[in-house]
């Protein structure tokens, strides 16, 4: 027969575990579908407010495991709607060390 002590302790562990899966899956719904969502209703405007110029986003998808950002059809418009400058594809790949500590450092940028 089992202990109440043993009982504890695969019921602490099952939860840690159930728990870490939960925090685990969180992440990844959040990077996959909310953060490129976040991106396309953001980036445009922020960017557009900087430069003065309109800025358009087709599509934007993040990888939060390898940390892989694409933006699809990226443009930055002149004030009479003609492209100034416009990407059919922009990927970024960043490092996660420099992150932790404030610094952006791209692994690759294509």
């Amino acid at each position: 027969m089992k202990s109440n002590g043993n009982l504890a302790f695969f019921g602490r562990r099952r939860w840690l575990v159930l728990s870490a899966l939960g925090l685990l899956i969180l992440y990844a719904l959040t990077g996959f579908l909310v953060v490129p969502r976040i991106l396309q209703a953001v980036l445009p405007d922020k960017l557009s407010d900087a430069t003065g110029r309109t800025v358009t986003l087709e599509s934007s998808a993040f990888n939060p495991f390898t940390l892989e950002i694409t933006l699809n059809k990226f443009a930055i418009l002149e004030k009479d709607q003609t492209p100034f400058a416009s990407i059919g594809r922009l990927y970024a790949n960043a490092q996660l060390l420099p992150l932790i500590i404030g610094k952006a450092v791209l692994k690759e940028l294509a």
